[in-house]
């Protein structure tokens, strides 16, 4: 693994990390009593060049009483556009997943959202957008 992308995975389940305990009862934010994801990416912008490829790390977190499996998804890729999504690595509640982005030399050009979409069982799904632009 590159030290860029270790140094990018690790604030990622840092930051989710903090977002997951951070729950209190005034008014904070606390996993239902079946558990929760949340999913980020990094970084939340990348550009992929025609005939060329990019790497985005996607995290998901567990809360609650979930410890299930969860699977990443990427939602609105344009065409041309496709992902390498692995099952990913697991770190106590935290699983990350280096995502390739390749382009063809003849995907359609421009800047899109989309979606990273990471899914359990028995848990609401979690998304987290990322500005995908495809450069000439």
């Amino acid at each position: 693994m590159q030290p860029t992308r270790t140094i990018r995975r690790l604030a990622l389940v840092a930051t989710l990390s903090a977002t997951c305990a951070c729950g209190s009862s005034s008014g904070g934010t606390q996993p239902g009593p079946t558990g929760s994801l949340i999913v980020a990416v990094v970084p939340s912008a990348v550009t992929v060049r025609r005939g060329a490829r990019s790497v985005v790390v996607a995290a998901a977190t567990r809360g609650g009483r979930f410890t299930g499996p969860v699977t990443f998804t990427l939602v609105g890729l344009p065409p041309g556009v496709t992902a390498q999504v692995p099952a990913g690595t697991t770190t106590g509640t935290v699983t990350s997943a280096d995502i390739v982005l390749a382009a063809t030399p003849s995907a359609a050009v421009g800047t899109f959202n989309v979606a990273i979409r990471v899914r359990g069982s028995g848990v609401p799904d979690a998304t987290a957008l990322l500005a995908l632009t495809v450069a000439g």
